[in-house]
């Protein structure tokens, strides 16, 4: 295989965890499907914590101001980010941007005033997409694990927990010195679990866009998926 720098070299395996518009998974099986756009977008800071927040706090203001999630990560800091419908409009310079999500927090109360006045840098913004590649993952002697071959949307938190299975998966079948068979038997064994979340985490964003008449189906969805979840991989 050639390389970025020039160089070329002989290997037993190619990895393509490049995430969600991973170029492995373009080259490697050019008809998968195309990421889904899922109708929401995804504001994220960093932020000095208050010595009053003192843990994770979740406020929901319904389909038009959406979520925001206040999350401590050390005794100085802490992340703020909300999960608002993505209207489609123009994004605005990035010098603008701390503006517009102050200006996005201000309905919401609990911890959220003491953190607005601090957020002024560094805030990304995403519109949220899903992808679930359909087996097989791999060709020959490549494979695509994590998002590029299952990107979920945040609703469950679960991500980085099912590309750190893929991982873990990948390892124990490569004891095999069929590497394409080997390969072709991880997507199988991973390929409900990641529906499970990348699918439940959808229907979650839709609930939030969309009430349910029946107020308990997030939390049922949400159950039944991690009832699942603690089985074994």
């Amino acid at each position: 295989m050639r390389l970025s720098d020039g160089g070329a070299g002989t290997v037993d395996l190619v990895v393509g965890a490049d995430g969600l518009h991973s170029h492995t998974r373009g080259l490697v099986l050019p008809d998968a499907p195309q990421p889904r756009a899922t109708g929401q977008l995804i504001r994220r800071a960093p932020a000095p914590r208050p010595p009053q927040v003192m843990r994770y706090s979740m406020l929901d203001g319904g389909p038009e101001l959406g979520k925001v999630g206040v999350v401590p990560v050390s005794r100085t800091g802490l992340d703020v980010w909300l999960l608002e419908p993505d209207r489609g409009a123009e994004r605005p310079p990035p010098e603008r941007l701390p503006d517009v999500l102050r200006e996005r927090l201000r309905p919401f109360g609990g911890p959220v005033p003491a953190v607005v006045a601090s957020v002024t840098a560094e805030v990304d913004v995403r519109s949220l997409q899903s992808l679930l590649l359909p087996p097989p993952w791999s060709r020959g002697r490549t494979v695509a694990i994590g998002d590029a071959a299952h990107t979920t949307t945040p609703q469950m938190a679960y991500g980085v927990g099912l590309a750190i299975e893929d991982a873990v998966v990948l390892a124990e079948v490569l004891a095999d010195d069929d590497v394409p068979g080997a390969l072709r038997r991880s997507g199988a064994r991973r390929f409900d679990r990641c529906r499970l979340v990348v699918e439940t985490s959808v229907r979650l964003g839709e609930c939030g866009q969309r009430p349910p008449a029946d107020p308990s189906l997030p939390g049922r969805l949400m159950g039944q998926a991690l009832a699942e979840l603690a089985r074994p991989v």
